[in-house]
């Protein structure tokens, strides 16, 4: 790949964009947001890089907005129209003031209002809020819904810097995955926030939440952002973030970005967590009270590197952000736990790669690549855990013919070279074997199968060993279990949540009476978990041996958080009971309008709705 990427922009399968010939560098984003009709408005300055000879118009993905006029930055009107609607939106195609050379700039300004539906906005109403006073706004670009609030060429191969001025009502405080300049008084008892972005990011990471929240310090350059409700919760859970974010330095090199803050979002939130620069999102069903799920912020700090400062030139290659950070995720963790417990991470993750394969291998096994082909194929419908754990499986076995000192100066250059900027598989492959060649055999090197790791469906080729000590504990118990046999509490002493998890999964894998579910529950009582993980491995479970006593509990856990990672799964288990499906699908009608809509729209289709 050239340094800028060329060669792959015409490739983006989900994006109008005419990067070949212009691409965008820089967005100046004046917005208001209006809580009563749902709408974000006002105008974005899009200023962009000639790449040909000459380039006659700008091609931006937009999705559902009202466009009421484009115009130069001093005000000369520019022709325009909207093209014909892709599945991913539409293209607004801007006709430049005159011909833009290679290497020159253009700016131009384009009005226009969101649609209250877009699909990267969730307008909550106060009673979604924990504080239930004020509404709250959140987006979520990822992947492809930058497009339904900011007329942009929404692919990761556009980086570029941004400003912003948003308007909210003065009772609300707003934030961006930018560092905040700024707030003043508005009209009619409005705020004026203003933010800037100096490092050139990917449209997906452009972010923007609003509400009634308050902040806490939890480190020289983070503090905590949430509702007043779950402020002390989250400044405990989220103690060790320098501690992450140092040994993350160690692993990657300097964290580049300024802050590393933390929003905790409302329950509707779709993710675990999203990385947004110097501001991650996550959800509140992190909030255990024992910091066991705190690996997922040691997840979104790892990506501060592996994709936010070294992006996926296309969703095709999403691997590279997720199996690099699951990565990097397991070398922070190893850091702070040791190995012992890093190590049952990956035993979990490749459990979970196991499960999401073999759903797909049913549906759509071409999704089982690490490097599938998304033409006509909305990224939100290929995510899964294959990018991320098939992704790790490779780089865990690449480390292992590299060897772990060699390994770390390799990824230390990978994101040196490529820092603010966009790669692809194959540079990933010619940089590891120039890099390998003099310092592993030549026939070790050959035995690499590159083909099948990226383009082979199903299960990684290789099957990598992982440290099973604590696996083992759990194995021997979960038998007992299985057998029939009485077991106390006594032998968990000592236990933390992700050897609970295993041992669910274990249990999830053997045919368990609801008798022995029942019991289960009455011994551990993981229905009553503030331990999200544990709640919903146990929920699977008891839908699994049909155990009816438990489906209220599983049905109100759904409807009251929205985090995809348990709604899916939990919703499909249901669907996949006759007895249960009527009340699955009665529990989403009834509370469809509480999730996001990327989820929405996902858990519909689960259900056949």
């Amino acid at each position: 790949a050239t340094m800028c990427g060329c060669k792959h922009q015409a490739m983006d399968p989900n994006s109008v964009g005419n990067l070949t010939e212009i691409k965008t560098s820089h967005y100046d984003l004046v917005l208001t947001a209006n809580f009563e009709t749902h709408v974000l408005s006002g105008h974005v300055d899009v200023t962009a890089i000639g790449q040909a000879e000459s380039a006659t118009k700008l091609v931006l993905d937009i999705k559902d907005e009202t466009i009421s006029s484009v115009t130069t930055t001093n005000g000369e009107s520019l022709t325009w129209e909207v093209k014909d609607p892709t599945a991913f939106g539409q293209s607004l195609e801007i006709n430049l003031p005159s011909s833009v050379a290679k290497g020159e700039k253009v700016t131009v300004r384009v009005h226009y209002e969101t649609s209250s539906t877009a699909s990267a906005a969730q307008w909550l109403t106060p009673e979604q809020t924990a504080g239930k006073k004020h509404p709250f706004l959140f987006t979520q670009c990822q992947a492809i819904h930058a497009r339904s609030i900011v007329p942009s060429q929404d692919t990761p191969a556009a980086k570029s810097t941004y400003t912003a001025k948003i308007t909210v009502p003065g009772s609300l405080i707003a934030l961006m995955s930018a560092i905040s300049t700024g707030v003043e008084d508005g009209e009619n008892g409005t705020k004026v926030y203003s933010f800037k972005q100096e490092i050139p990011i990917p449209s997906y990471l452009i972010a923007l939440a609003a509400g009634d929240i308050v902040k806490k310090d939890i480190g020289p350059r983070s503090c905590v952002w949430t509702e007043e409700a779950f402020l002390d919760a989250s400044a405990d859970d989220f103690s060790e973030t320098e501690r992450f974010l140092q040994i993350a330095e160690d692993v990657c090199g300097p964290y580049i970005w300024g802050r590393y803050d933390i929003l905790v979002l409302p329950p509707s939130f779709p993710y675990g967590g999203m990385e947004n620069p110097c501001l991650t999102f996550v959800t509140p069903s992190l909030l255990s009270g024992d910091k066991s799920n705190a690996g997922v912020v040691a997840h979104e700090i790892a990506h501060s590197w592996t994709g936010n400062l070294v992006t996926n030139v296309t969703w095709e290659h999403f691997w590279l952000n997720e199996g690099f950070t699951m990565f990097v995720e397991r070398k922070i963790l190893t850091g702070i736990y040791g190995k012992e417990k890093a190590h049952l991470g990956m035993v979990l993750g490749y459990h979970s790669l196991k499960e999401d394969i073999d759903f797909f291998m049913v549906k759509a096994a071409d999704l089982t690549k690490l490097v599938p082909s998304l033409k006509g194929i909305d990224p939100d419908d290929a995510f899964s855990t294959v990018p991320y754990e098939k992704g790790f499986n490779f780089l865990f076995y690449l480390e292992g013919i590299l060897g772990e000192e060699n390994f770390g100066v390799l990824l230390k250059a990978w994101l040196k070279k490529y820092a603010k900027l966009t790669a692809d598989s194959e540079d990933w492959k010619k940089m590891f074997l120039e890099f390998a060649q003099d310092k592993v055999s030549a026939e070790v090197l050959a035995s690499i199968d590159w083909d099948v790791w990226y383009k082979g469906n199903g299960l990684p080729p290789v099957t990598n060993v992982f440290d099973d000590t604590l696996q083992r504990q759990c194995q021997a118990l979960a038998n007992k279990w299985i057998a029939g046999e009485e077991s106390t509490v006594e032998e968990t002493k000592g236990w933390f949540g992700s050897q609970f998890e295993v041992f669910l999964d274990i249990l999830g894998e053997a045919s368990l009476s609801k008798e022995t579910v029942a019991k289960l529950d009455s011994v551990y009582h993981f229905s009553a978990s503030t331990n999200m993980e544990l709640k919903f491995r146990f929920f699977l479970l008891a839908i699994k041996s049909g155990y009816e006593e438990a489906i209220p509990a599983a049905l109100a856990f759904v409807s009251s958080i929205g985090r995809m990672k348990y709604v899916r799964p939990t919703y499909r288990a249901l669907a996949a009971k006759e007895e249960f499906k009527p009340k699955a699908c009665e529990t989403f009608t009834q509370f469809k309008g509480f999730y996001h809509p990327i989820c929405s729209t996902l858990v519909a289709k689960d259900l056949g709705l």
